[in-house]
């Protein structure tokens, strides 16, 4: 089902929990990606549900965020973005670490 909300994007799906992987930031705090977006901070939700906020929030103003349930599956996405995907990948800890990319050519 797709439901359009004061000109936002709210998808109410359960697409395949192989499309998050978890991990976890450099400082230790808990962070899922999803079809390349990053979000952090999982607070608990109503009925054992958890929010997921984009990563670039406090920073790029991005309103973006997942709720999944214990085992990942994703409940309900609001995934407009106000920026591109960033890149990251793990390092031997296991850890996602951001790809910086140079400000100046």
């Amino acid at each position: 089902m797709l439901q359009e909300l004061q000109g936002h994007v709210v998808h109410h799906a359960r697409p395949d929990s192989r499309e998050v992987q978890l991990g976890k930031t450099q400082r230790g705090q808990p962070m899922v990606l999803y079809r390349g977006f990053a979000y952090y901070g999982t607070r608990k939700a109503k009925r054992g549900y958890h929010h997921w906020y984009c990563v670039s929030r406090n920073f790029g103003r991005c309103r973006a965020n997942i709720y999944t349930t214990q085992d990942l599956r994703i409940t309900n996405v609001f995934d407009l973005h106000t920026h591109g995907p960033p890149s990251f990948y793990r390092n031997s800890r296991g850890e996602f670490v951001k790809v910086r990319q140079d400000r100046y050519p």
